[in-house]
């Protein structure tokens, strides 16, 4: 009796698994890939959204605690918003550049951080008879310069706010 055992693959199965194996692993890389790049997407997406959500609330916050605000009247729009609070420190908001910068009793202070920049900044007064209101606006932008595809982001923000 001739019994020979084969142990092991033949070379076309070698072939065909590691064909296999590739694919599968082309098929990971490429969603690794996608992933990273949403990520970085969502990175500068995020960060401007929340930086001029604070912006904007820094800004609301001085002109609900002001007794006099400062923009030109009759619907002119300017970049600078100067508000004096009812303890009279007077705060100045503007566009100085490409960022946004608070000036408190002589000291100015830029209100964005890293990579963001303001392309505009508009504080109008849009009161009418029976109440006082001013509007502001800015634009505010971010490009990530991070290896791979650039990811950038641009928002527009708006906010009413009625004097007391």
């Amino acid at each position: 009796m001739n019994t020979t055992s084969k142990k092991g693959f033949t070379l076309v199965e070698l072939i065909l698994y590691i064909g296999i194996s590739g694919v599968f692993l082309l098929a990971l890389s490429s969603m690794f890939i996608q992933i990273l790049q949403s990520r970085g997407k969502h990175e500068v997406v995020s960060d401007v959204s929340f930086q001029g959500g604070n912006l904007m609330n820094e800004m609301r916050n001085a002109v609900h605690g002001a007794s006099v605000i400062t923009v030109p009247t009759g619907g002119v729009a300017t970049s600078v918003m100067q508000v004096v609070s009812y303890d009279n420190v007077t705060t100045t908001f503007s566009l100085v550049g490409n960022s946004v910068q608070k000036e408190v009793a002589g000291n100015t202070v830029p209100l964005l951080t890293g990579r963001l920049i303001a392309t505009s900044f508009i504080a109008t007064d849009i009161s009418d008879w029976g109440s006082s209101s001013t509007e502001m606006t800015f634009t505010l932008e971010r490009e990530s310069i991070e290896d791979g595809p650039q990811q950038f982001a641009t928002q527009d923000f708006t906010s009413t706010i009625t004097h007391r």
